[in-house]
């Protein structure tokens, strides 16, 4: 039986609808990601677009060179601290242990380093870093340097160090115990201060990532 003029038209009618329901339908969801992208909430102080950091060329735990060039293509995750310290850095770097490793049980950590910066320099040698950071996982990153480009460094992420007389042998450095996250374009983009949750942090870490990468239809992360 052919179509009638009738049909024709009742046919066009319902292509027109559903073409316009299914622009509708991108439309609500671009919209619900803008929107996504405007919620973002951390425990931390996110700051958008990224702030450039000072210049700064260190050494790693293997004696490389490792200059600002090497947070670029990155997320970068930054520390401070010293081997001497008794309890604030390797509570720090535990802590970083296990957000690490929740990321990494969800394959979020091809993208990621985590990188300790010595406060220290004086002491802590580079054969003394290769013990050190590594130790609380292998893929942990341990710097050491001149202290005026440790200093520049930090001044430029706005973390203050306070230090007793070094010429006392144990001489102890208060860094602030802040968490500092650099984006792959090299830029500060997120801090995070004390107190600290691994799981928490993690979930942080994911939400900022997912965020910057609008890619907001991934499911929230789970251990």
């Amino acid at each position: 039986m052919g179509l009638t003029r009738a049909n024709i038209f009742l046919w066009a009618g319902l292509a027109v609808v559903a073409i316009a329901a299914a622009l509708v339908s991108v439309w609500l969801a671009v919209t619900t990601i803008g929107a996504l992208d405007r919620e973002l909430e951390i425990r931390g102080t996110f700051l958008e677009g990224g702030r450039p950091i000072a210049d700064f060329e260190l050494v790693d735990h293997q004696a490389d060179t490792f200059t600002q060039d090497m947070l670029k293509g990155k997320w970068s995750l930054l520390t401070f601290g010293y081997t001497n310290c008794p309890d604030t850095t390797p509570e720090m770097l535990e802590m970083l242990s296990l957000t690490y490793r929740t990321l990494e049980a969800a394959d979020q950590t091809d993208n990621l380093q985590v990188a300790f910066v010595s406060v220290d320099p004086e002491r802590d040698t580079v054969p003394r870093l290769a013990d050190f950071a590594p130790g609380f996982h292998s893929d942990f990153i341990a710097l050491t340097g001149q202290h005026d480009e440790m200093l520049e460094l930090m001044r430029s992420i706005g973390i203050r160090l306070s230090q007793t007389n070094s010429d006392d042998p144990g001489y102890s450095i208060r860094p602030e115990g802040t968490v500092v996250l650099t984006n792959p374009d090299g830029k500060l983009i997120a801090l995070f201060t004390p107190p600290h949750h691994p799981q928490l942090l993690a979930e942080d870490l994911y939400a900022i990532m997912r965020h910057e990468s609008r890619q907001n239809w991934l499911a929230p992360l789970t251990n």
